[in-house]
C-alpha cells in the first residue's frame, strides 16, 4: 500500500506526462498551492532528459512510513502565514512490490530558523541527508509534517534523490554566505567614523561596568556600621561583584557568537542595572551581597564581548591602535570611582551611590540601543536571509548560521564549554593567566591607595582618591604612545608576512616594559609611608604602575584577539574570567598584607612576585609557535 499526496488542484496524469516531456513538473502534483509546505520552486525547469529516470511521475510514499527517527529537533515554519492546510487529498494505489528501504542518517541541516508570528505547531518541515545502502548513493529526504482536517496528526514523507533535488531547487542560488551585493552591511566596510563611534560606545559601556566594581570601596565603613558586620563581610560587596564578572563571560561570550554582539551586550547590561537598583534597596547585608554578585555577572557582558566587536570591524593592521581607545575606558572605570565616591558620600549614603550607578547604566544603554548596529557577520547574514524569506516567500534563502539549529542542550555543549576547551591550549591559558595575575596585582595596589594616603599622608576622605588620577595618567601619557609605536611596528611585520597574523609580535612591548610594574610598586610602597618624600613621589610610583599595567594588559588582549579571531569573544572570556577571579580574591587579604607586614614590607612582597613574572613574556614571544603548534588546527566547535 502506497500513498501519493496531492493538493486540491488535482494533477492530471496526461498533463503530468506532458510536463515530463517539457522538462517541468507542476507543483500541484506535490502539494496544494495554499499549503504551509512550500514546494512551488519544484515547478521550475528540470533536468536533462537523461536524468528523468531519477524521478517518478509522482512522489510515492510507503504507507505508515515511520519518521520518528528523523523527526527530532524540527523547526516550525509558516511560509504563507495562513492557517493549517486542510486541503491535502490522499489517493491510494496498491503496489505490493514497493518495499521501504532502510536509511541511515548521515548528517542533517536546516535552511531556516523558527519564524515568528502566527505559527501552527503541527506544520513543520525538516531536511535530512541519508545514505541509501541499497544503491550506495546519498539521497536528500524532505520530511514534511502537515496536519489536515481529516488527519490532524498526519505525518508524510517525501523522498527525492539528492542530485535531482539540487537540480530542482538550485540551493546554492539561495545561500547567503557572504556580503556580495550588500557590501554596505559588511562591518569591515563601515565608515571610519562609524567604527570609532562603536569603539567609544562599547568602551563607555565597559567603563560603567568597571565603575560599578569600585564604587562601594570608599563606603566600606558605612556598610560596616549600618549592618554591624566585620570588614571582610563589608568588603564582600565589592569582591563578589568582581567574582560575578568572572562567571558572566562563560555565558555571554558564546551567546554573542550565536545571537550577535549588540543583543548579548545590552540585554545583560540592562538586567545588571536592575540588580544594582535592588542591591541599593536591600535591608539585609546578604541580599546586598547577592544582588551585587548578580549585577557583576550581568555587567561582564560588555567587558568580554567588546573584544569580539573590535575584531569584527577593525583589520589586524590597525586593530591594536583602536583597541587602545577601548583599553583606556577599562582603566578609567576603577580609577574614577574612588575619586567620585568620597565626594558623593558627603551628601548621601552608600545606597545613593548605587542609585546613581544604576541610572548611569540606563543612560548608556539607551544611547547604545539608538546608536549601535550589529557587527557579527554570521548574525548579519542570517538576518538578511530571514528578510529575504519574508520578502519573497521563498524559504530556501539561508545563511551558515541557519544550517545549525541547536537545542539549549546543544548550545551549552558546543558554545558554553568552548572557553573551557580553550584553557586546554597551553599558550592561550598561560597568556590569560599572566594577564590575570598582573590585573590582580594592579587591583590589589589601587584599591588600597585611598586608605594608604589617609593613614600615612593625612589626606581627607575626599582628597584620598585623587592619587588614582596618577594611575590613569601613567596609562594614558606613557602607555598609549608605547602601544601606538608597537602597532606601527606590527603593521610593518604583518605586511612582510603577507598579512598572516603574528600574535606573538603583539607582546613586543611587554618584553621591555614588564619591569616597569614592579618598579612602580616598589617606589610607591617605599615612599608613601616616609614623610621625607613629597606626596608627589608615591604618585610617580602609581604612574609607573598604570603604565606597566596598561602595556601588559593591552599586549595580552591583542594577542588573544589575533590568535583566535573567529572565537575572539570566547578567548576574551577566558582572560576576563581568570583576571576577575584573582581581582576578586586579592582585596580580601589586602588589609592583612599591608597591616600585618606594613606598607613597605607588603609592597616588597608584591614587588618580588612581579619581578618573578618578568621572564614570562619572553617565553611567550620566543616559544609560542612551538607551544601552540599541535593546537593550530584545533576545532573549538566540536
Amino acid at each position: 500500500m502506497v500513498h501519493s499526496y496531492q493538493g486540491s488542484n488535482t494533477c492530471d496524469p496526461d498533463a503530468h506526462n506532458s510536463a515530463i516531456q517539457q522538462e517541468t513538473i507542476p507543483g500541484s502534483c506535490i502539494a496544494d498551492h495554499n499549503s504551509q509546505v512550500y514546494f512551488q520552486t519544484l515547478a521550475s525547469p528540470l533536468l536533462s532528459s537523461s536524468q528523468h529516470t531519477c524521478i517518478s511521475p509522482r512522489f510515492i510514499v510507503p504507507e505508515n512510513t515511520p519518521v520518528s527517527s528523523i523527526n527530532s529537533d524540527t523547526d516550525t515554519i509558516n511560509p504563507s502565514g495562513s492557517s493549517t492546510p486542510s486541503s491535502l487529498r490522499k489517493s491510494t494505489d496498491e503496489d505490493p512490490d514497493v518495499e521501504k528501504p532502510e536509511f541511515k542518517p548521515k548528517h542533517r541541516f536546516k535552511f531556516w530558523r523558527k519564524s515568528r508570528g502566527s505559527i501552527p505547531k503541527n506544520a513543520t518541515h525538516k531536511s535530512t541527508v541519508f545514505e541509501n545502502p541499497d544503491v550506495g548513493v546519498e539521497e536528500k529526504h524532505l520530511v514534511v509534517h502537515v496536519a489536515s482536517g481529516t488527519d490532524p496528526q498526519g505525518q508524510y514523507e517525501v523522498r527525492v534523490p539528492k542530485a535531482v533535488l539540487q537540480a530542482y531547487l538550485k540551493l546554492e542560488e539561495f545561500a547567503v554566505y557572504d556580503f556580495t551585493g550588500m557590501e554596505h552591511a559588511d562591518p569591515e566596510q563601515w565608515s571610519k567614523r562609524k567604527k570609532i563611534v562603536h569603539t567609544v560606545l562599547y568602551g563607555m559601556t565597559t567603563l560603567v561596568s568597571q565603575f560599578n566594581s569600585a564604587i562601594l570601596s570608599p563606603a566600606v565603613s558605612q556598610i560596616m556600621n549600618e549592618f554591624n558586620v566585620s570588614f571582610k563581610i563589608a568588603v564582600l560587596c565589592t569582591c563578589i561583584y568582581i567574582l560575578g564578572i568572572a562567571l558572566g563571560p562563560l555565558l555571554f561570550a558564546p551567546m554573542s557568537e550565536q545571537y550577535g554582539r549588540k543583543l548579548s551586550t545590552l540585554l545583560p547590561f540592562v538586567i545588571g542595572a536592575l540588580f544594582t537598583f535592588m542591591a541599593a534597596c536591600s535591608t539585609r547585608i546578604w541580599f546586598v551581597i547577592l544582588f551585587r554578585g548578580l549585577a557583576g555577572v550581568c555587567s561582564a557582558a560588555p567587558m568580554v564581548i567588546s573584544g569580539g566587536m573590535l575584531s569584527d570591524i577593525w583589520s589586524p593592521k590597525v586593530r591594536g591602535n583602536y583597541l587602545i581607545i577601548y583599553s583606556n575606558f577599562v582603566t578609567l572605570g576603577p580609577c574614577v570611582a574612588p575619586i567620585v565616591a568620597p565626594v558623593l558620600l558627603r551628601y548621601m549614603s552608600w545606597r545613593g551611590l548605587l542609585f546613581i550607578t544604576s541610572g548611569l547604566y540606563l543612560v548608556v544603554a539607551t544611547v547604545n540601543v539608538m546608536s549601535l548596529s550589529e557587527s557579527y557577520a554570521p548574525v548579519i547574514l542570517a538576518r538578511e536571509a530571514s528578510a529575504r524569506r519574508m520578502r519573497t516567500g521563498n524559504f530556501l534563502h539561508h545563511a551558515k548560521l541557519d544550517e545549525t539549529s541547536m537545542t539549549p542542550k546543544e548550545f551549552l555543549k558546543r558554545h558554553v564549554r568552548r572557553p573551557f576547551k580553550m584553557m586546554a591550549v597551553p599558550l592561550i591559558a598561560l597568556v590569560a593567566l599572566y594577564a590575570s595575575f598582573v590585573f590582580g596585582l594592579f587591583y590589589l595596589v589601587t584599591t588600597s591607595v585611598p586608605t594608604t594616603f589617609q593613614d600615612y599622608r593625612d589626606f581627607s576622605q575626599i582628597y584620598s582618591g585623587l592619587p588614582m588620577l596618577a594611575v590613569y595618567t601613567g596609562a594614558t601619557v606613557l602607555g598609549v604612545p608605547i602601544n601606538l609605536l608597537v602597532g606601527l611596528r606590527y603593521a610593518r611585520k604583518l605586511t612582510q608576512n603577507h598579512n598572516e597574523p603574528m600574535p606573538e609580535q603583539r607582546l613586543f612591548a611587554v618584553l621591555f616594559l614588564g619591569l616597569v610594574l614592579p618598579i612602580g610598586i616598589a617606589l610607591f610602597g617605599y615612599t608613601v609611608s616616609n614623610s621625607q618624600f613629597h606626596w608627589i613621589v608615591p604618585c610617580l610610583g602609581l604612574t609607573l604602575i598604570g603604565a606597566g599595567f596598561f602595556v601588559i594588559f593591552q599586549g595580552c588582549l591583542n594577542f588573544l584577539v589575533d590568535a583566535l579571531p573567529k572565537y575572539s569573544a570566547s578567548a576574551m572570556a577566558v582572560s576576563t574570567c581568570m583576571r576577575s577571579m584573582l581581582a576578586g580574591f586579592f582585596p580580601l587579604f589586602s588589609r592583612e598584607i599591608f597591616y600585618t607586614f606594613g606598607i613597605e614590607q607588603g609592597t616588597g612582597v608584591l614587588t618580588i612576585i612581579a619581578v618573578l613574572c618578568v621572564p614570562i613574556p619572553f617565553c611567550f614571544f620566543y616559544f609560542s609557535n612551538a607551544i601552540n603548534k599541535k593546537y593550530q588546527q584545533y576545532n573549538f566547535d566540536l
